[in-house]
């Protein structure tokens, strides 16, 4: 009996940790009530705090409390841009969100009609970077699964169509290297460079965006 007890103590304490740890995971991620500027396409900044949860969420709109204006929710139609300054980050980094047209799903080529905001992290001599990070659930046969975490990560020729994903890691099912270089079948200095650097899927998965230095390097070659 006392073995009993002990071991529901163990699987008790480690219960807490993992909420513990998860709750400290979303409150690093959240973005909300940060001070933020956006900009609009109608050459309007506006600036106040945030009160959307953009990188946790698939967001067509951003609700911002604006410095004189009270609370106010733009399309991403309406949005040019959304930056948070460095002192307002996990990272101390100047966060930058785009509104981008992306795919249902990485593996298929159709695509939202909406814009959904998504984080610029790289900016090369050929292509753009960006990452998303959301929950998804799918729905097979009429019968809805429970949602997963998901994050995307894409690469968008400069001035030129949109955004691909080259990269998907979730708490489910990952992409596989093969997969990977398919997507760069056009582009054979990208599968080059992916080749020489000699990455595992582990490697990627822990860094997805270690590729689009190789991405931008391979398209110029």
């Amino acid at each position: 009996m006392k073995k009993f007890i002990f071991l529901l103590s163990i699987i008790s304490v480690l219960f807490c940790s993992v909420s513990i740890d998860a709750k400290k995971k979303s409150n690093v991620l959240s973005l909300k009530d940060k001070k933020v500027e956006v900009f609009l396409k109608s050459g309007e900044k506006v600036t106040g705090t945030c009160l959307s949860e953009l990188f946790l969420s698939r967001m067509e709109n951003v609700k911002i409390k604006a410095d004189g204006k009270g609370k106010v929710k733009y399309k991403s139609t309406e949005v040019d841009s959304i930056v948070f300054d460095k002192t307002q980050t996990i990272n101390k980094a100047r966060w930058v969100f785009e509104p981008k047209k992306v795919q249902r799903w990485a593996q298929f080529d159709k695509y939202f009609k909406t814009p959904v905001f998504l984080l610029r992290i790289y900016t090369g001599n050929m292509i753009v970077g960006y990452q998303s990070h959301f929950n998804e659930g799918s729905n097979a046969g009429g019968y809805s699964t429970a949602e997963k975490e998901t994050f995307h990560y894409y690469y968008q020729l400069k001035g030129i169509g949109l955004p691909q994903c080259y990269w998907q890691k979730s708490d489910g099912n990952m992409l596989e290297l093969v997969w990977l270089k398919n997507q760069f079948k056009n582009f054979p200095g990208v599968v080059k460079e992916i080749n020489n650097a000699r990455l595992s899927k582990s490697e990627i998965d822990d860094n997805p965006e270690m590729l689009l230095p190789l991405i931008d390097r391979g398209m110029q070659n």
